[in-house]
């Protein structure tokens, strides 16, 4: 993925002091296809992956690098800082990262599933 901009943000760290990070922002659009066996029930997904890294990093950190997956698109600078925002907002859930991902993939899946049933018994 190819730098798309930058972002200026508030972090607060373990302990509760703030800094400030300067997050480069990448972002692409992909298409996943379901597994072989599957490709006739399930049509494939063009999603948006969208990674924020953090620049310049004080040494006594752990720099952030943030990956996000979202069905939405992102066209630009302004859009992304948007998709990450909406997900900053959220203070139940964890830093971006694998695991939030996974679990947001695992979470899609079932969502797609319960549709693809819901519509064949319906119709």
């Amino acid at each position: 993925m190819r730098h798309r901009g930058l972002h200026r943000l508030e972090v607060r760290g373990i302990q509760g002091h703030s800094r400030s990070a300067v997050l480069e922002l990448k972002y692409s659009r992909v298409r996943l296809w379901p597994p072989r066996a599957k490709q006739k029930r399930y049509p494939p997904r063009t999603l948006t992956v969208l990674q924020a890294a953090e620049r310049d990093a004080p040494s006594n950190v752990e720099p952030i690098d943030w990956k996000l997956i979202t069905n939405l698109p992102v066209r630009s600078r302004a859009e992304a800082i948007e998709k990450l925002d909406w997900y900053l907002a959220r203070a139940s859930d964890p830093p971006p990262g694998n695991t939030v991902i996974w679990r947001g993939m695992a979470r899609l899946t079932d969502i797609e599933l319960g549709f693809t049933l819901a519509a064949g018994s319906c119709g």
